[in-house]
């Protein structure tokens, strides 16, 4: 099993006890902490879920290796290599995430781009600049 970000076991207790949290009817008298201990619930059960999934997912395919190696199956074993390449890209998108767990990472951030000294040139490639990061993160997410 899988540590560190991927700590299943530990996910799973600080979302029980952000649930318990979540019961209390005095949490609601606070909107923003509220708020703040939903998203994380939301967050927890997404990472757990994709992470159970993702397992899930390698498990079977290596058993169905198995089976198709043994009846020597090479079309079922292509079929599987394909798969397992949709759970590394899965793989992929949860080291991205594993970067965004930290203490303020789930807070706004702002970006500005300048052009500073150069004209007219420098301004448009400002532009470019910024329609790109921002096309980027909203592809990756953010909003």
């Amino acid at each position: 099993m899988p540590g560190g970000f991927f700590d299943l076991a530990s996910k799973e207790e600080e979302l029980l006890e952000l649930k318990e949290t979540a019961a209390d009817p005095g949490l609601w008298s606070d909107p923003d902490q509220a708020r703040d201990i939903t998203r994380k619930i939301a967050r927890y059960e997404r990472l757990i879920g994709s992470v159970t999934r993702l397992l899930e997912g390698v498990d079977d395919s290596d058993v169905l290796r198995e089976l198709l190696t043994a009846e020597g199956d090479e079309a079922g074993l292509t079929e599987v290599a394909s798969d397992l390449a949709e759970v590394e890209a899965q793989v992929e998108v949860l080291e991205i995430e594993s970067l965004f767990f930290e203490k303020y990472d789930d807070h706004n951030a702002i970006v500005t781009v300048h052009a500073g000294a150069g004209g007219v040139d420098a301004q448009d490639w400002t532009e470019i600049l910024l329609r790109g990061y921002l096309r980027f993160l909203e592809g990756q997410g953010f909003k």
